[in-house]
């Protein structure tokens, strides 16, 4: 869409998108790929946390605890 906003001479994406979006089904197919595979990641590392591990915001971020006192 960037290369066809230049090439038009469009100030904004916006008015490309606006006027030529339907031509590129194939674009949002992509990035809804793209970002369902951002999510699965995300949310699959999410679920493989250590095993009693709750993130304090008292934890030192090398994994050590903080003293506290």
């Amino acid at each position: 869409m960037e290369e066809v906003k230049d090439y038009l001479g469009h100030s904004t994406i916006r008015v490309t998108s606006d006027r030529y979006d339907h031509l590129f089904p194939r674009a949002r197919q992509e990035l809804a790929a793209g970002l369902d595979a951002i999510f699965t990641t995300a949310s699959t590392a999410a679920v493989q946390r250590p095993q009693g591990g709750v993130v304090s915001s008292l934890d030192d971020p090398r994994g050590r605890q903080a003293r506290r006192g």
